[in-house]
């Protein structure tokens, strides 16, 4: 099985991880932008030139060969298939349609370095990067390490993602365990919901249906659920949360 597991109990509020700021990608950019930098970085560190070279190797060299999942990689057809799951009234709406093409028109042509590589391996690259920009990340973030964690939210949620401030700048990004970890438990983060400002703002906008647009994954209960009632464009609309409880019955069967 993919993710981190614990190799020993961790009590609550231990420290797991720390990543300086100054290790974390710039996450200011545009998405298009974004995925030029990520080549940009890519090509430099072939070279010995980028400050993020064994970090952005392995998201271009290992990370690209388990995205197979995602939906902007998916057939014409499975696009389809949840399309007519889904209909007119839900999300997510365009499934899967967020292509490097549509979304940044003539990229290839506009940037491709002279007397660099040539084009298909260059167009190769971008289609790489952008996948790795919506894939890696959270809100536009790419983290050493963090990025290697899967998401969860309800009891499963037991690594907090919190800035570490030196007056009022973030310095660091630290991994702090929630709650005790049991050893053998897989360690999860929430891509909506820590303590870090890399979260902020994403509690109603990255739910389930988003979650499945982007990542390709239905995540575990609970399950979060965004409608906009129509009545005012400033409203966040109706957000509920859809979670499992487990029955026991009188002859000890659960359900």
């Amino acid at each position: 099985s993919q993710g981190v597991f614990a190799v020993g109990d961790i009590a609550e509020n231990e420290v797991l991880i720390t990543i300086p700021h100054s290790a974390m990608m710039p996450h200011d950019y545009p998405s298009c932008d974004m995925t030029l930098w990520l080549v940009e970085e890519y090509l430099a560190s072939r070279e010995g030139r980028s400050d993020y070279g064994p970090f952005v190797q392995q998201l271009f060299e290992e990370s690209t060969k388990t995205m197979k999942h995602l939906p902007i990689e998916w057939s014409r057809q499975g696009k389809g298939l949840i399309r007519s799951i889904v209909g007119d009234g839900l999300e997510p709406q365009d499934f899967g349609d967020f292509s490097l093409q549509d979304s940044c028109e003539d990229i290839e042509e506009a940037t491709l370095p002279e007397d660099s590589i040539p084009l298909s391996e260059y167009s190769q690259l971008l289609q790489d990067a952008w996948k790795i920009y919506w894939s890696r990340g959270v809100n536009g973030n790419m983290i050493p390490l963090f990025d290697m964690l899967s998401h969860q939210n309800g009891p499963a949620h037991n690594l907090d993602l919190v800035d570490s401030f030196n007056v009022s700048r973030p310095e660091r990004l630290k991994g702090l365990a929630r709650r005790n970890i049991s050893v053998g438990e897989e360690l999860h983060i929430s891509y909506n919901e820590c303590s870090s400002t890399i979260c902020r703002g994403l509690e109603h906008l990255l739910v389930t249906p988003a979650l499945l647009n982007i990542y390709g994954f239905l995540e575990s209960h609970p399950r979060r659920w965004a409608f906009s009632t129509g009545y005012d464009a400033s409203e966040e609309g109706l957000v509920f949360e859809v979670d499992e409880k487990t029955v026991v019955t009188n002859d000890g069967a659960a359900t």
